[in-house]
């Protein structure tokens, strides 16, 4: 599954904890995320040679702001099941010849400040449309031919092209 031909979109999750004096992270604004406002449910105009890799992470960055407390769960954990670099997916092991699929989506967490350190991550498949997130953060209703996919976010519907976050 290495160097597949891929349409590579991301998605991110920031949280704070253990900071209640303090303000939480606000994700970045990402201009390019349009309104998706007409599609059909579960529509698939993948090219057959092209695959779609959306990569989903959660950032826990914690501040203890009373040297007395500690994050409840804060945690150290260091299992990244892929790395995704110069355009390139890389995991242990072989898919099955007989999966079919339109894609992959990597998961992860990884953990800063007083909520611990490290990366956890791994790969579920996607081989259908709609496809959930495994952690809840989105839905993905309909893929086009460019790559851009139509996601629900929160009960909304965006268009998320290659590229975008």
């Amino acid at each position: 599954m290495r160097g597949i031909p891929a349409f590579v979109l991301g998605c991110t999750v920031l949280s704070a904890a253990c900071s209640p004096s303090l303000p939480s992270p606000t994700p970045e604004p990402v201009p390019t995320l349009r309104p998706a406002t007409a599609f059909i449910e579960g529509e698939n105009q993948l090219p057959d040679n092209r695959y779609l890799f959306l990569e989903c992470f959660t950032h826990n960055d914690g501040v203890v702001t009373d040297p007395a407390s500690l994050c409840p769960d804060a945690a150290m954990i260091d299992f990244p099941g892929y790395s995704f670099s110069d355009r390139s997916l890389s995991f242990p092991g072989e898919l099955p010849d007989d999966v079919s699929l339109l894609g992959l989506v990597g998961v992860g967490t990884s953990n800063a400040g007083a909520m611990g350190g490290g990366v956890s991550s791994g790969l579920n498949a996607i081989d259908g449309l709609p496809y959930a997130l495994p952690n809840g953060a989105a839905i993905i209703h309909a893929a086009y031919e460019d790559g851009t996919v139509v996601t629900e976010i929160d009960g909304a519907f965006f268009y998320l092209s290659p590229g975008e976050s």
